[in-house]
């Protein structure tokens, strides 16, 4: 077991280990970093790679992820590095525990499932008014996506800014809706997905990306390896 230092920073979940700034992401499904080790296995990560969600020809790197994020980082921790391990994801201190060993949580027990064509990106089930679906969690999402008609009785929120590697930044409409995953009910702040991103969670059979923000203000446990999520409530 071991613990490293979280740095939560305009909505978004990055490991600091060492003066290194990685990206936590469950819904990156590669690694990749300027070179050298990675923080949790201290093995080997690549530098960059093809960005196969939409297309071989777009590549993404450190560098491209530091401008989209407008901040230096050092690279991305997806879902081939994540799901070797238990996780403790603390947001009230910072910290991340992670092992080989399982790992212990008390909370509300999410299922989750693993499509083959995310490649080990994790999905859980959530409803939104009366509609049950699938949702793509994914720690590296400052925003929410629902791709379907607006939710009765949501709140409209204005356009927000947000970005994702295979376009770069885009613009959307966004609201709040009342979102239930077994005993939790919460507002999730939804964006209205882009058209590329629409096309992929169709693809995936998602309806839409739960983001960190279920996650904020409280310790989360991601058990990939026995496909569970556990949220405090």
């Amino acid at each position: 077991m071991k613990q490293i230092k979280l740095h939560y920073k305009d909505n978004h979940i990055f490991i600091k280990d060492n003066h290194v700034l990685f990206v936590y992401d469950t819904g990156g499904p590669k690694s990749f970093g300027v070179g050298g080790l990675n923080p949790l296995n201290d093995e080997y990560i690549p530098y960059s790679y093809p960005d196969e969600q939409i297309s071989y020809s777009k590549v993404i790197d450190a560098k491209k992820l530091s401008d989209l994020l407008g901040m230096r980082v050092d690279g991305l921790i997806g879902t081939d590095i994540l799901n070797q391990y238990d996780h403790i994801i603390d947001l009230k201190t910072n910290t991340l525990t992670f092992s080989k060993q399982e790992l212990k949580h008390q909370g509300h027990t999410l299922p989750l499932t693993f499509s083959n064509i995310l490649q080990g990106v994790p999905m859980l089930v959530a409803q939104i008014n009366t509609q049950q679906s699938n949702f793509i969690f994914d720690t590296g999402a400052q925003y929410s996506y629902y791709d379907d008609n607006m939710p009765k009785n949501s709140i409209p929120m204005g356009d927000i800014t947000d970005f994702w590697s295979p376009i770069g930044t885009f613009k959307t409409q966004s609201y709040k809706a009342l979102v239930k995953l077994n005993d939790i009910e919460t507002y999730i702040h939804f964006g209205v997905p882009p058209a590329e991103l629409s096309k992929l969670l169709k693809a995936s059979g998602a309806k839409g990306i739960l983001g960190n923000e279920l996650m904020r203000n409280r310790i989360t446990g991601y058990f990939p390896r026995r496909k569970e999520l556990v949220i405090q409530a």
